[in-house]
């Protein structure tokens, strides 16, 4: 019994390890790849190119930077599979320069009936979106967190980073390791579950 209980606390540790590991942003997520100056490999952009500067939350020299002040300003990642009642964690590291005003927004978007073409990007029935609005950092860099979870029938999902409702952010914006992972018990309970499957075919 005791070797039993001792096998679990190992294997739970693997998973959690692996949990730390998962992130399901498809591409680029910490803008690592790419030159400076140009558009981010990997997501959908208006405006938006990769820049010297990154966040405390990962080692690196780059981030997404983003000016305001026009309707077509935003940045948006490609579409990420999801499970219908999964709670869902995202991450990111962002600052603000000291001359802007307003908000910008982020959008944790779900999609229903979902297809993703091979570009990344997600059709289907709109069910819902997590809105959060970015304060102003005045030049330091900050870390993001939020949950959002949705249920519906073969779900979709994908971030974007805008001006506010209103239009009237005006400024700069630096975005830098973005995360999407499922919370850890979810992430646990399927990691043990697939090692005691394959243990049973051996």
């Amino acid at each position: 019994m005791k070797i039993k209980i001792l096998t679990l606390a190992v294997l739970f540790g693997c998973v959690c390890v692996g949990f730390a590991a998962f992130n399901m942003i498809p591409e680029n997520p910490d803008f690592e790849d790419g030159n400076v100056g140009d558009f981010p490999t990997g997501w959908f952009q208006n405006g938006t190119v990769i820049t010297s500067d990154n966040g405390p939350s990962e080692p690196g020299s780059k981030s997404a930077f983003m000016a305001g002040g026009s309707e077509t300003y935003g940045l948006r990642s490609k579409g990420f599979e999801v499970t219908s009642g999964e709670t869902y964690t995202l991450t990111f590291d962002y600052k603000t320069a000291n001359s802007t005003s307003g908000n910008p927004q982020l959008r944790f978007i779900f999609i229903e009936n979902a297809t993703i073409d091979t570009n990344g990007n997600v059709s289907g029935d709109f069910i819902g979106e997590s809105q959060s609005t970015l304060t102003v950092t005045n030049n330091e860099w900050d870390t993001f967190s939020i949950t959002a979870s949705d249920t519906g029938t073969q779900l979709a999902s994908y971030l974007r980073f805008t001006k506010n409702t209103f239009g009237s952010f005006d400024g700069e914006v630096w975005i830098d390791n973005v995360s999407v992972v499922p919370e850890p018990a979810t992430m646990a309970l399927i990691g043990i579950g697939g090692l005691f499957i394959r243990r049973k075919k051996v």
